[in-house]
């Protein structure tokens, strides 16, 4: 066997089981945010009979139709100091000291009775500018600034422990934020996380920002399911998924934070950076660049195989060459098949211009 065909193959094997894991990790979420405790263990057992299923007939599992939008898509995700999948496991939300909220300042920041900004950190709220209307009154921006201001009336919060990344440039503390949900006899038994909260509902997308990607898989499942479900943001075109070809559409949207999807053309490896491209010309075309510098070694493997499959690449656009999305985390890049043939293999350029990071990004 050829060593490309081989190199392929890991490729292959590689995100197949991370496809599963993380099938399996979203059939358990789901199942038991939607049934209860009591339900969790035949979510469970659906998830592995899923799992089961997909290894004993690997052929129908490639087949599968997946539309854009259509069915839970895999996430491309390795826990860099784990050898598991359980992205719960990475999202922290140990809370510290309860605070009282004074004001909700937007659709994503509290102000809280020490004085302090908190940004939730994770959950994208609406801004005008996502439209092109900077300044103006943007109704799912209002909407989202409602929907925060009623979970947290009258309410106290706490910030779950910080991620590397403590502040945004404007000093905004970074934090996911919990507060207590009190039961029918007044207790205290049970916690929001506000986070999970918004993006359930449709008013924030899923994201994460260098160092605090942590939670951004479980959010993942539950923007997955409030964008099938069309409600919130969901419902407005500005929020759309982009297709990878449209690039003169994505060059207007530059600045913004879009989800893009299309069909991998080929891959390029130069200078430390992975070009995931997806059209035939990379002087124009839509691109999304991985930094393999500190990269879970296994993770890289698998986006070098994804030539031939659809996939999602969620980020701010920036213009380098064409339309280009930087990505800094696995959990930017979602498959949405599980088949894809082999692409015609595209010439790495002699030289790329130098990749900066986008100047609008918080």
């Amino acid at each position: 066997m050829r060593a490309g065909e081989r190199a392929r193959g890991r490729a292959v094997a590689c995100w197949r089981a991370l496809a599963l894991c993380a099938a399996a990790h979203g059939a358990i979420a789901v199942g038991a945010r939607a049934l209860g405790a009591a339900a969790l263990g035949a979510a469970a057992l659906g998830a592995m009979a899923l799992v089961a299923a997909m290894w004993a007939f690997p052929a129908a599992a490639d087949d599968a139709p997946s539309p854009v939008g259509g069915r839970p898509s895999a996430v491309v995700s390795v826990a860099a100091d784990r050898s598991s999948l359980d992205h719960g496991a990475r999202c922290n939300l140990d809370a510290g000291t309860p605070r009282a909220v004074v004001k909700v300042v937007d659709g994503e920041t509290l102000l809280l009775d020490d004085g302090s900004e908190v940004r939730l950190v994770g959950a994208l709220a609406p801004r005008a500018f996502d439209a092109g209307v900077a300044g103006a009154d943007w109704p799912a921006e209002r909407a989202a600034r409602a929907h925060l201001a009623a979970l947290v009336a009258g309410r106290t919060v706490a910030l779950a422990s910080p991620s590397a990344r403590r502040s945004d440039r404007y000093g905004r503390r970074l934090s996911q934020v919990v507060m207590p949900a009190a039961d029918d006899r007044g207790g205290t038994e049970a916690r929001i996380w506000l986070q999970a909260e918004m993006v359930a509902a449709g008013h924030a997308r899923a994201y994460g920002l260098p160092d605090s990607f942590d939670c951004t898989p479980d959010l993942l499942i539950r923007e997955a399911a409030a964008r099938a479900a069309g409600v919130g943001l969901w419902s407005h075109p500005a929020y759309a998924l982009r297709e990878a070809g449209h690039t003169r559409d994505l060059l207007r949207l530059r600045n913004t934070f879009q989800l893009v999807e299309g069909v991998v053309r080929g891959i390029a490896e130069v200078r430390g950076r992975i070009y995931v491209n997806f059209g035939d010309d990379w002087r124009s075309d839509f691109t999304a660049g991985v930094a393999t510098a500190h990269a879970d070694a296994g993770w890289l493997t698998a986006v070098r195989g994804l030539a031939g499959h659809r996939v999602r690449v969620r980020g701010w656009i920036e213009r380098q060459n064409g339309p280009y999305i930087a990505v800094t985390d696995a959990s930017q890049i979602e498959v949405l098949d599980a088949g894809g043939g082999p692409a015609a293999a595209l010439p790495d350029p002699p030289s790329r211009q130098r990749r900066r990071a986008p100047a609008t990004v918080p």
